[in-house]
């Protein structure tokens, strides 16, 4: 569908960007548009920034949406590539994050 087309080209910001503004508004998507979602923001991890990156954990906590072991694998490994580049605010964001997902 359109939407599934549009997240496969989003970036890392447009992604965490749409997960804040649904988490903010405390919309909780269904658990399909959410497996294409995630499957969208693997494909715009190696870009993503460390900001990006705490700001979709951030929502996904806030959602309270756990997800799959193997998406939170990836996501770590692109954290911790990127570890010395986490401010203060991003890596304490995440932090909090994942100790409530």
């Amino acid at each position: 569908d359109a939407c599934a087309l549009r997240m496969g080209r989003a970036n890392a910001y447009d992604l965490s960007t749409i997960l804040w503004a649904l988490a903010t508004q405390e919309i909780r998507p269904s658990t399909q548009w959410m497996g294409r979602f995630l499957a969208a923001t693997l494909r715009a991890l190696p870009s993503a920034e460390p900001r990006h990156i705490a700001r979709m954990l951030w929502a996904l906590a806030k959602l309270q949406w756990k997800p799959a072991a193997s998406w939170a694998d990836r996501v770590f490994q692109q954290t911790e590539l990127q570890a010395f580049d986490f401010d203060g605010h991003a890596l304490s964001l995440m932090l909090w994050s994942v100790s409530s997902l």
